[in-house]
């Protein structure tokens, strides 16, 4: 379930550095987490406009990472120590996907220019909400128009109550 709220537009002091751009994604997790449930987190889960995927991973193994630790040292004319490489150095690709339907709530209080409710159809085609929380994002829709969006994702299968619902607008835009 994918649940799309008003984000916060970054404010920047005279020189362009941000001074606030609201609460950060982690505090609005918390609260997530203590006042509805657990948000989607897995690696191997994306939420996208088009639905919410399951990739199909595969991880290097430690002799095919060393082979290519090797090859990229040998380009740069480099020393390589095949005893230093280990688990964390090995790649993980994308060699799949498959879809599932999504089901998508929009904030009441997200509007076009021309006061109409957004939709998940105003969101560009693949248009990537990935997993977690994602808070205050620009984001430009269909219609060129720019909206500061927060976001959160919960688990293939998740239900809200109309009540959870009503908590996470107030965790997202209060």
């Amino acid at each position: 379930m994918l649940c799309i709220f008003q984000g916060k537009e970054r404010l920047r002091d005279a020189v362009g550095s941000i001074i606030s751009d609201g609460r950060s994604a982690g505090d609005i997790q918390e609260d997530i987490h203590a006042q509805v449930g657990p948000c989607e987190h897995a690696a191997t889960k994306q939420c996208r406009s088009g639905g919410l995927f399951a990739l199909d991973l595969v991880k290097e193994t430690i002799g095919a990472a060393t082979k290519r630790l090797r090859e990229e040292h040998a380009k740069k004319h480099l020393p390589f120590d095949a005893s230093t490489v280990r688990d964390e150095d090995c790649l993980t690709t994308q060699v799949g996907e498959s879809r599932s339907s999504l089901v998508v709530f929009v904030s009441p209080s997200l509007l076009k220019d021309d006061g109409t409710p957004v939709t998940i159809e105003d969101f560009r085609d693949n248009h990537s909400f990935g997993n977690g929380v994602t808070a205050n994002s620009r984001v430009e829709l269909k219609d060129g128009s720019v909206r500061h969006l927060s976001w959160c994702v919960f688990p293939e299968g998740t239900t809200l109550s109309n009540e959870q619902l009503n908590k996470l607008q107030v965790i997202f835009e209060n």
